[in-house]
């Protein structure tokens, strides 16, 4: 038996109260595993409740025996529990239209083979629609806003803001927009999409990335961390996260000066794998990895704990810079995929903050990961666990959510560029060091992944020149 045969005929048996325990816990289970499941059964338990309170379900056992069986009370029972539902929301309902007289700002021009999910504006076709959450479960619907068409491609959660304003939380959508309707917007979690006058289509994942594709005309699009806004026009993409926002596609122009424009620039990938780079962390104290306790697979650890400099876990990373040659460096940022790491409790650490540091070229010496230990690097005070401030030079910091310990984590910081700069040996190490402590007791162990990661990637700089790299 299929899962969808299954949940069929367990959404039955507990609509019509024949449900044993077993078979409720059964279907308790299908339901927290299948949002379609789950908006299925609300709409029919909905339906159900309606045809109940008006005298009509098949499911409502009248019975002249004053001694009704169990299975019919915990039918009835259900349904007065949903019927009862039902009025509190009609109530509300009522109430509501009484008071007050929400203005429609869009219509639903057009659907096809729609299943909508729960929703807090109408979904029959032709309705008018006022702010609030559409999700639309599969199919294809129009809406029209003033001026503009926005098509929704099932499985989509959408938000009406406005006449002028929508926000995306998930799914796929398709823009046209008419002479009129120009700065038509478009939220994301991670980007603000301002139209131009054009069709265009917009892509947010599960995660809140999301993907901007121009197919005619001209759009805006601002990313809500950094500020930085891309002008992007025919036959171009554009993808955006919570960290960055970078070009995919052809004709994309960031908003810039006439002079930072004219110069060409060329970006270089550079990670702990190319070259002679290299990755390790280091231990303060001595209770290692692999020798205490399991060693995680393909991560560089850092933490810091106050009281604890036992646990303090320092990531170091060597970039090897040759393939830039001699091209003058613009900007440059750094990359770090966190991981999970299944050491420690994130709820004992708080938002955290990283520091992100440079050895000074005067101090670095080859080291090789497979030797590295804290004794034997010179970025640090061999009788604590501190950083030698004469050896080393701050960069910037990140800051990593407790609630997200995984995840792309971007450096920004024109100092890093800096840095890079005043390199002439072709290498240069960087040093990563969380600020923030953990509680006393086993907090949560931060990881990023090292260049033998099977799917995340490794530490990367971004590195954009004035002319083409090597």
């Amino acid at each position: 038996m299929s899962d969808q045969e299954r949940y069929k005929r367990l959404r039955d048996a507990c609509l019509d109260g024949s449900a044993t325990e077993a078979e409720m816990k059964q279907f308790s289970e299908l339901l927290s595993t299948s949002e379609e499941f789950l908006d299925d059964y609300l709409e029919h338990a909905q339906q159900d409740a309606t045809l109940q309170w008006y005298g009509f379900s098949k499911h409502l056992v009248q019975s002249d025996d004053p001694i009704e069986s169990p299975r019919i009370w915990r039918g009835n029972r259900l349904a007065i529990a949903l019927a009862a539902s039902l009025l509190l929301i009609l109530t509300t309902a009522w109430v509501y239209r009484s008071t007050s007289s929400p203005v429609a700002v869009a219509r639903i021009e057009s659907a096809s083979n729609c299943k909508w999910g729960m929703s807090t504006v109408p979904t029959s076709f032709d309705s008018d629609l006022p702010a609030g959450r559409l999700r639309l479960i599969s199919g294809v619907a129009k809406l029209k806003f003033p001026n503009v068409s926005v098509t929704l491609e099932g499985p989509v959660d959408m938000e009406i803001l406005s006449r002028d304003r929508c926000r995306l939380h998930s799914g796929r959508v398709v823009g046209w927009v008419e002479p009129g309707g120009e700065g038509f917007v478009v939220e994301t979690p991670c980007a603000e999409i301002v139209d131009r006058g054009t069709k265009f289509g917009v892509t947010v994942s599960d995660s809140g990335n999301a993907q901007l594709d121009v197919i005619d005309g001209k759009v805006d699009i601002r990313h809500l961390s950094t500020g930085r806004t891309i002008t992007a026009r025919g036959a171009s993409s554009i993808q955006a996260t919570q960290q960055e926002i970078e070009v995919v596609g052809n004709k994309v122009r960031p908003n810039q000066t006439p002079e930072a424009s004219a110069s060409p620039r060329r970006v270089s990938y550079i990670s702990t794998s190319d070259g002679v780079g290299d990755e390790a962390y280091i231990t303060q104290g001595e209770q290692l990895e692999g020798n205490d306790f399991p060693r995680p697979d393909n991560t560089l650890l850092v933490k810091h704990a106050d009281g604890e400099p036992h646990w303090e876990r320092k990531t170091i990373l060597r970039f090897d810079l040759s393939k830039l040659d001699d091209a003058e460096i613009l900007h440059a940022h750094l990359r770090l995929d966190g991981v999970a790491t299944g050491m420690g409790y994130a709820s004992l650490v708080p938002d955290a903050t990283f520091a992100i540091y440079g050895l000074l070229e005067e101090y670095e010496t080859n080291w090789d990961s497979d030797t590295l230990s804290w004794e034997l690097f010179d970025g640090v005070y061999k009788d604590s666990d501190e950083l030698d401030d004469e050896k080393v030079v701050l960069l910037g910091h990140l800051l990593i959510p407790q609630s997200q310990p995984e995840g792309r984590f971007i450096l920004d910081d024109p100092r890093l560029a800096r840095f890079l700069v005043q390199d002439s040996d072709s290498t240069v190490t960087l040093i990563v060091e969380r600020i923030t402590s953990g509680t006393a007791g086993p907090s949560y162990v931060h990881g990023f992944a090292s260049r033998t990661h099977p799917t995340a990637s490794p530490p990367t700089l971004r590195v954009e020149t004035n002319r083409t790299a090597n």
